[in-house]
């Protein structure tokens, strides 16, 4: 949605939708510039026949305002929360750092035992760090720190972080990068946040003895990174929801499959900032194609 004021600035869009246009969830502010807003959500288009008939032109204004309010309370209740959090994450993970430096002192047991709080550490790290990205990318496009980098690398490193966690899930990992550079404009980080999320979230719903291939692929201006699993899959109707923060599909709903849902609305977020597209393949029981479309430039 796009955010305009006042909604005199929308008068040339009724006349579109009069007209036959189709419009489709344009947000609109109206009240004085000073005071409080209320915001509307616009759409419109041409109503037919099933024989293809014209009957009218029909616009439908809603109310949002208490929605994206609602809205602005939990990215504000998010964010408060995880920065709280990341401090003491922060703390505890030095200390252990520090006394599995010195692991031989504690035995075999002991170390083990902190090398289970370490990695539960980590893992409450990456979801404060998803919970700041998720609260924040509502307000405003993620921020982007642009740099020429090599795809292929970026692809291989973030292949490399997860491909432990695919070896004791059982689950066969293959990159398949092209055989020279891939040279892209992008946010190396947040690239690599992309394919990671994408790569745990197939390794999560992919079952012991399945495969993962990972794929880039030079398209034009376009650098095309493509995440394809043989896991349980996903039915039409949830793939209409995503996206959505928080959301999980009703296939993962499982105690045995960790996650709150926010890996693919990060992937969305970022990819969007970068002026790409995210676009998913999918049917139960037959898995998942991720593709992931980014401008080089």
């Amino acid at each position: 949605m796009d955010r305009v004021t006042p909604i005199a600035a929308e008068e040339s869009s009724f006349q579109r939708v009069l007209r036959g246009d189709t419009l489709r969830d344009r947000l609109v502010w109206v009240g004085p510039p000073a005071g409080r807003q209320s915001a509307l959500s616009i759409s419109g288009g041409p109503v037919h026949t099933e024989s293809g008939e014209h009957l009218a032109n029909v616009l439908v204004i809603n109310d949002v305002t208490a929605y994206l309010q609602a809205l602005e309370s939990k990215d504000v209740f998010i964010g408060t929360v995880s920065h709280e959090l990341r401090t003491p994450l922060t703390t505890m993970r030095g200390f252990l750092d520090i006394l599995l430096e010195r692991r031989e002192e504690f035995g075999e047991e002991v170390a083990g035992y902190l090398e289970v709080m370490e990695r539960s550490v980590q893992r409450q790290q990456l979801l404060v760090r998803d919970l700041l990205t998720v609260a924040g990318s509502r307000r405003a496009p993620i921020a982007l720190d642009r740099q020429p980098v090599d795809l292929v690398r970026v692809v291989q490193e973030a292949v490399g972080a997860v491909r432990a966690e695919a070896e004791r899930k059982g689950v066969q990992l293959a990159c398949e990068p092209p055989g020279h550079p891939v040279a892209a404009s992008v946010d190396a980080h947040r690239v690599s946040q992309v394919v990671e999320n994408l790569l745990t979230n197939a390794i999560r719903y992919t079952p012991a003895g399945g495969t993962i291939d990972v794929a880039l692929i030079e398209e034009g201006a376009s650098a095309i990174v493509r995440v394809r699993d043989t896991g349980i899959g996903i039915s039409d109707e949830d793939q209409e929801r995503l996206f959505e923060q928080f959301f999980r599909a009703h296939e993962a709903r499982s105690a045995a499959i960790r996650g709150i849902g926010l890996g693919l609305a990060i992937v969305q977020a970022i990819v969007e900032a970068h002026g790409g597209e995210v676009l998913v393949e999918s049917a139960v029981s037959q898995g998942t194609t991720v593709t992931v479309r980014l401008p080089r430039g």
